[in-house]
């Protein structure tokens, strides 16, 4: 999904956390129509050549991407959530991205002409080395030689940078008023959310803009990123970015009101929500009359 700018994208897609259901910021409603753009969808029964096919003909279908790539950085946010030390290591897994599809974009990228390529992610451990994208079964030789230059960061901490960039909330936002995140968000002119189409336990159909929920690294906004903050984090943002019982470390924006709730459910009654609190049933219960379709596309 095109964005007026990756500054808009990412701090839309992240402040969407702290909305409270049936509010909008000044001018929201507005963007979100101008976000209306052409799309298309396409029929695919194996991850093989098949699907580079129906992504070149589905993007042909769009008016093509070289307007909007060529000459450019392209930050391709992929989807490879999971703590590998608590998540099966499968790329079946419906919150994974198959690897076949991030080659697949790589190669018409560099078709359309983008001058350079970053595939960036947010996983554990906080470390740069290639071998850690490896895992999940990417082939990252083939991906290196697409065509254009490729880099890899993983955005869990501050990366090959030597600061964090921060990036404000349009609106002034509900809960945190900005974020700072890894230089990879900022550092493009195109940023692209790659993921299989999600569903939410809360917020319902979340598409591809779930993906955005990791951008945050967990050396600012896990459970263990200390009053200083901590780049060889081993902590998840459960804390402070689910619960809100953490704070992220000084220097980094806190949120504006740590009272506020985090979603308000359609009576009216106000309460956090604890992550894993809710039992199955309970949990598509209270999906179900607790959010309104505000909601949706939002977390």
């Amino acid at each position: 999904m095109p964005y007026g700018s990756p500054e808009d994208a990412v701090a839309q897609g992240v402040a969407g956390r702290g909305r409270r259901a049936g509010r909008s910021g000044p001018g929201e409603r507005a963007d979100a129509a101008r976000a209306c753009v052409a799309g298309a969808i396409a029929r695919c029964r194996a991850y093989d050549r098949t699907f580079d096919d129906a992504l070149s003909a589905s993007l042909d279908k769009i008016g093509g991407i070289g307007s909007l790539v060529e000459g450019k950085t392209v930050a391709v946010k992929l989807n490879l959530t999971g703590n590998i030390t608590r998540y099966p290591n499968r790329p079946e897994l419906l919150y994974r991205n198959e690897p076949s599809t991030v080659l697949s974009l790589a190669r018409q990228l560099a078709r359309a002409g983008a001058a350079r390529i970053r595939l960036i992610e947010s996983f554990f451990p906080a470390k740069q080395d290639l071998e850690l994208w490896a895992r999940y079964g990417l082939d990252v030789n083939a991906i290196d030689n697409v065509g254009c230059k490729v880099e890899w960061e993983n955005t869990q901490n501050m990366g090959q940078a030597k600061q964090y960039t921060r990036m404000k909330v349009p609106w002034g936002g509900y809960i945190f008023p900005a974020f700072d995140l890894n230089h990879s968000f900022a550092d493009c002119d195109v940023y692209v959310s790659l993921s299989k189409l999600k569903r939410h336990w809360l917020a319902g159909v979340t598409m591809t803009l779930k993906n955005n929920f990791g951008n945050t690294p967990c050396s600012l906004y896990g459970g263990d990123c200390g009053p200083d903050g901590n780049e060889d984090h081993k902590g998840e943002p459960g804390p402070v970015c689910h619960n809100g019982t953490a704070t992220p470390p000084k220097g980094a924006p806190q949120e504006l009101n740590r009272e506020s709730p985090r979603y308000r459910d359609l009576g009216g009654r106000e309460r956090c929500v604890h992550v894993g609190a809710y039992r199955p049933a309970e949990q598509a219960a209270f999906a179900l009359r607790g959010l309104p379709a505000a909601m949706l596309g939002s977390s």
